[in-house]
């Protein structure tokens, strides 16, 4: 790591109180908790997955074949006029039985997929199947004015509107103002619900050091400007060789047995327990880094291009790169810490951190280890381009912030 003069540009660096620090600063936080239903709102459950799941499969059939007959796209006020016709028709009655709000959840989702297929963002949006063992429903919360909106957190439940008060262990307190909630069951057979809540952001705390540029790797997770190392910790590997004998076994029962079933959760179970592994150590890792640095530099990696036709494919979605971005970004924002992404093509292995003479041949992947031959300097490639990536991204933020002081 090296330091820089950005003491005035930044208020995570300064050491004075700043007008961002007496003000509140407001966030969307999600509280994630275990709910153990009774076996009548299992069932009561099922009907509102499959009520959502319905929804969304009908108005996506509906707005392609308006698309491909009068090629306008349907808008969401639209569809909310259908849904209530339907709701009110002979053959449909059986959709008044979910919360209301949870089919307006679906066709909001909906509208918000297909605007972003057509912004390019993202893929077309597919169909949703029943035999995907992944059911999830939204819903809002309402009468936010009154003494009892539609969704509670309490001390060992959640009230859910039409399901009343679901068992919960409930792990923390969930603070400030309830915006909606999300319960989903997994693939090993567990329910569980997603609370976002609107509220005061953590009080700010004076970083320790000033900035740190993340190189991320497959061998190593992440390499930092200051020198440090942090090993990948390669948890699928690991359940690799179990993984591999409970999927032989699940091969051969037939498929809808209740032995198949049994072996599904037992191989469903281990999968998730990788996942969880994985997004602890992502979540403690990138808790300490936003919480002793004031600018957190990173690189803007093109995931999907890396993975096309990589013979590390595999490693490299296990990294989960994305998702542990994904993370810096939004703590930076919770805790008042600059994040800067630096440009994707910037030859960060490249150049000397010490000189900034451009190296080519160390595009090379094999080459750990190369000297400057402008300056001689020594350079580990990692690290090397760490330093690159934090002088790089310090000077991309010191431009915005002069270019917001002119304005």
């Amino acid at each position: 790591m090296q330091e820089h003069e950005v003491t005035s540009l930044h208020p995570a660096t300064r050491g004075r109180d700043t007008m961002a620090e007496q003000q509140l600063h407001y966030i969307y936080k999600t509280y994630k908790y275990r709910l153990y239903p009774t076996k009548a709102q299992q069932e009561f459950m099922a009907k509102i997955f499959g009520c959502s799941r319905w929804v969304w499969n009908y108005f996506r059939n509906h707005i392609k074949e308006v698309y491909q007959e009068e090629g306008i796209v349907c808008k969401y006020y639209d569809l909310c006029r259908i849904l209530t016709v339907l709701k009110k028709m002979e053959g449909y009655r059986w959709l008044t039985e979910a919360p209301a709000l949870v089919l307006i959840a679906a066709l909001k989702d909906l509208d918000e997929a297909y605007k972003n297929f057509c912004k390019g963002i993202g893929g077309e949006p597919g169909p949703r199947s029943k035999h995907s063992h992944k059911y999830s429903f939204t819903v809002a919360n309402t009468h936010l004015d009154r003494a009892k909106p539609s969704i509670e957190v309490f001390e060992r439940g959640v009230k859910l509107p039409k399901l009343g008060i679901v068992r919960t262990k409930v792990s923390r307190p969930c603070k400030g103002t309830i915006c909606s909630a999300t319960v989903k069951q997994v693939p090993s057979g567990k329910y569980y619900i997603f609370v976002v809540s609107y509220e005061a952001a953590p009080k700010y705390k004076k970083p320790n050091r000033t900035s740190i540029g993340i190189d991320l790797g497959v061998k190593n997770f992440a390499t930092c400007s200051d020198g440090v190392v942090i090993q990948n910790p390669l948890f699928l590997d690991k359940q690799l060789e179990r993984l591999s004998y409970e999927q032989s076994k699940l091969s051969r029962k037939t498929k809808g047995s209740k032995r198949y079933e049994k072996q599904r959760i037992k191989v469903a179970k281990l999968y998730e327990k990788i996942k969880n592994q994985r997004a602890d150590f992502q979540q403690k890792l990138s808790t300490a880094i936003v919480k002793h640095h004031g600018i957190v530099c990173v690189e803007d990696l093109d995931i999907r291009a890396m993975v096309k036709g990589n013979q590390l494919a595999g490693e490299i979605l296990d990294v989960a790169w994305g998702y542990f971005l994904h993370m810096l970004e939004y703590k930076c924002n919770w805790n008042r810490r600059w994040y800067e992404q630096v440009n994707r093509y910037y030859p960060s292995t490249q150049t000397c951190s010490h000189c900034g003479y451009v190296y080519e041949q160390a595009k090379d992947t094999h080459i750990r280890q190369w000297t400057c031959p402008n300056c001689s300097t020594q350079h580990d490639r990692d690290i090397n381009a760490a330093k690159n990536i934090e002088l790089e991204g310090v000077r991309m933020m010191r431009e915005q912030y002069l270019a917001l002081q002119s304005l």
